[in-house]
């Protein structure tokens, strides 16, 4: 599955997965609440964030959001890989964090 999203929407794309992830029932509650802070704070940011909403934002077709929330949450492990563009952006911070935000999810 290739996301291909439109320049710039790198935190809606990771808000509606979240969103997904959290709606599903696909989050490591106990690790979470073991591991860090903050996660209902999260939930109530990503609330607003749903597949659909991301997916008018991002350029992309819902049911690849679904989809790729569901093979995110339920893989044994996860690994995400990128370079520079992730980083090097107004909003470089923003895109960690919130992929960032999945991994700890997951």
């Amino acid at each position: 599955l290739h996301l291909q999203l439109r320049p710039g929407t790198d935190v809606a794309l990771c808000h509606g997965l979240l969103h997904a992830l959290i709606w599903q029932g696909l989050v490591d509650r106990a690790y979470i609440d073991a591991h860090t802070e903050g996660f209902e704070a999260l939930k109530a940011l990503v609330r607003d964030w749903t597949p659909a909403r991301a997916a008018q934002v991002c350029g992309l077709r819902e049911a690849d959001i679904w989809q790729a929330a569901e093979w995110f949450g339920r893989a044994p492990a996860s690994l995400s890989l990128y370079c520079q563009g992730l980083n090097q952006s107004s909003h470089g911070t923003a895109n960690n964090s919130t992929l960032i935000n999945l991994h700890l999810a997951t």
